[in-house]
């Protein structure tokens, strides 16, 4: 009945332990306290595991000891790469490649029992739905650690999925209630619940978001996939209805929304979902703290409720309607990263603390060079390296005006340049625009073929390079940092606004700022948040 594509199994190199008792001896000796160790050895033993043959239901059992101490070396494992600046540096690149590799022994562990389950073996036929539940929730697992990586879950990964689940729903053990103390606590779980949090996983749009956030993703994924149904058949209300997928692919979700019945497609009814998180979003608009909510202890406002109000219309309403026209592109782009760069493109020189003393010889130097060593010069940033990369542009957005608000660019993952990360600020000037303009990686990720994909958003406006620093009574001594003021722009709506340092923003907060001249402003309202960056509306102070 099964068609799971599985390592042949023999008994020639038989791996350290050949039941449950004899592995929880081995995991004694086994130092979770050095992942680096702890994972190589794990990943062997599940590699020769895979490999050997042994019978199902042993099999399961000593799964089921090594989930716990896996999960526990996989989640040390994560921080290694997660969220790194892309291409990744070789540890880094290592750490990815590991975590994937022992994820995926997992897999095929589980998959050789539910086959076994699937195909009527006795010995595990009673456990088919708890067998079931252990495989989607460790492709669930195997999901969640790709997207920190900058990497999407790829075709082998959706066909493997769904046809998991289109065996077991077959079987009639997808609904059946099971438990699972790791992932859900006394809460029972269904085959069905693991297979819904990685089609809502990915509905949400995971690259977009912060890492915090994506926990937060992660958490509410995991959490209110038991209140999704999957029907073989369309529903007659179809608002409930905001996600449909088609057993038979290898992509997560069939794009278009159509009642057209066929035996290989399932909808998503979120009735129950809707209403859970409508319910928590008002309560947030009251001022109830998301953690009174069961959002999480470390969810925090504004950035909580923006998220949720996002995934509620990614998994209640469907994908929304684009707020920009989008159309393709083609040519170059020219890319600027890193903020010192940034502000030297802009400013022509490196930064330098206002008001610093001059000596003679660096006055000597402003005379022969037109500008100061910036190493010799009290507060100056070293000179960055003032790289500009040349990226593809695949795609243009544009608003009512016709300027371009958005990007999406790539580059040969191997073509020499800098190191960039999603939230990060950029300048960026496609063939078409006269000059460069200040923007942010929304998100970034490579592709199969190696390719680096960025999307990003252009700041409407000319920047302005100046320097900013705190005022404040508890921070006398705080230097001036690199800032960038940006214009208002009265066809789109947009105050003046100033890109901070990360990390400075306080409603009200007056701030020194230096360009031609010491001034002072107030800062209104945080309008977006980066990895090296925030970005804010202000007024002119008195």
């Amino acid at each position: 009945m099964s068609s799971f594509l599985l390592p042949a199994t023999s008994s020639d190199q038989p791996p350290a332990f050949l039941n449950a008792s004899a592995c929880r001896i081995w995991l004694d000796e086994l130092p979770l306290a050095n992942v680096l160790q702890s994972q190589a050895l794990m990943l062997r033993q599940m590699n020769l595991l895979n490999r050997y043959k042994l019978a199902p239901a042993e099999r399961f059992r000593i799964l089921e000891c090594l989930r716990v101490p896996l999960s526990v070396i996989q989640e040390g494992s994560l921080p290694r790469y997660a969220g790194k600046a892309m291409p990744f540096a070789p540890a880094e690149q290592a750490a990815f490649e590991a975590t994937m590799a022992l994820w995926q022994a997992l897999v095929i562990g589980y998959l050789h029992c539910l086959k076994a389950a699937l195909d009527g073996e006795n010995s595990v036929l009673a456990q088919t739905s708890l067998i079931a539940q252990r495989a989607l929730a460790s492709l669930c697992s195997t999901q969640a650690d790709t997207y920190p990586g900058a990497r999407l879950p790829g075709a082998d990964f959706w066909k493997l999925l769904h046809g998991t689940y289109a065996a077991v729903e077959a079987k009639g053990a997808a609904t059946v209630e099971v438990e699972d103390r790791l992932r859900n606590g006394r809460q029972m779980t269904t085959a069905t619940a693991n297979y819904a949090e990685a089609l809502l996983l990915n509905a949400a749009g995971p690259g977009e978001f912060t890492g915090r956030q994506y926990g937060w993703l992660v958490r509410w994924a995991h959490r209110w996939a038991g209140k999704v149904t999957v029907k073989n058949a369309a529903p007659e209300d179809l608002k409930n209805v905001s996600l449909t997928v088609d057993l038979g692919s290898d992509q997560p979700m069939i794009a278009e929304r159509s009642p057209q019945v066929s035996g290989e497609r399932r909808w998503l009814e979120v009735a129950e979902l809707r209403l859970s998180i409508k319910k928590r979003l008002l309560k947030l608009a009251e001022g109830v703290p998301p953690a009174e909510l069961g959002l999480g202890s470390d969810c925090v406002m504004p950035g909580c409720n923006a998220v949720l109000e996002h995934v509620y219309q990614r998994w209640c309403k469907g994908n929304p309607l684009r707020k920009f026209e989008r159309r393709s592109a083609s040519g170059l782009c020219r890319v600027i990263g890193g903020v010192e760069t940034i502000h030297y493109h802009f400013s022509g020189k490196s930064f330098q603390q206002p008001g610093a003393n001059l000596t003679t010889q660096q006055h000597d130097e402003i005379a022969l060079f037109g500008q100061l060593a910036a190493h010799q010069v009290p507060g100056f940033a070293k000179q960055p390296a003032f790289m500009v990369e040349e990226w593809k542009l695949l795609e243009e957005w544009t608003q009512v005006d016709e300027s371009a608000t958005g990007l999406h660019i790539t580059r040969q993952l191997n073509q020499p340049g800098s190191r960039f990360a999603s939230s990060q600020l950029i300048a960026a000037r496609p063939d078409n625009a006269k000059q460069f303009l200040l923007g942010w990686l929304r998100w970034i990720h490579v592709d199969a073929s190696t390719t680096l994909h960025a999307g990003a958003h252009i700041f409407p406006g000319l920047p302005q390079a100046i320097a900013v620093r705190n005022r404040s009574s508890a921070l006398v001594a705080e230097k001036f940092r690199p800032a960038f003021l940006l214009p208002a722009v009265p066809a789109l709506g947009l105050a003046q606004r100033i890109v901070l340092p990360p990390g400075m923003f306080r409603p009200e907060l007056v701030v020194e700022i230096f360009s031609d001249q010491l001034s002072r402003i107030a800062l209104s309202q945080l309008l977006e948040r980066g990895g090296d960056f925030e970005c804010a509306t202000y007024q002119i102070a008195p």
